[in-house]
């Protein structure tokens, strides 16, 4: 587990989690934590997801971060106005190879729904 915060992170901000990994047997769940303010802007948030393995290679992902429902009522945790999500990345991921992985992650750019500030992020 990793968390990342702050109140000034920029679209163009790169988060960085990395994980020493020993268990290539078992499944696992990979989540993204997200806390966005009452006041964004949007109802999701693309993210592109980079994923660096101890062998050398990388994959990128695409991915949508639903953070409001059809209605525009916020979804997760909320308290006052910040909202927790965790928000499933991979489920039953087998890591192919034990070692060190790397996921870096920044904003798309692309945004739909309109509903500004989302300020965490990070992974389990």
């Amino acid at each position: 587990s990793s968390d990342v915060c702050s109140s000034d992170l920029k679209a163009e901000d790169v988060i960085k989690v990395e994980a020493d990994i020993t268990d290539t047997i078992h499944p696992h769940n990979i989540y993204i934590n997200v806390r966005n303010a009452g006041n964004y802007g949007f109802s999701n948030l693309y993210l592109f997801m980079n994923t660096f393995t101890p062998d050398g290679k990388s994959a990128r992902d695409t991915i949508e971060l639903v953070l409001a429902d059809e209605k525009g009522r916020w979804m997760g945790d909320g308290m006052g106005d910040l909202w927790d999500n965790r928000i499933l990345f991979k489920k039953d991921f087998v890591f192919p190879h034990s070692g060190h992985y790397r996921f870096e992650s920044r904003q798309s750019g692309l945004y739909s729904g309109e509903h500004s500030g989302s300020q965490c992020g990070g992974g389990t």
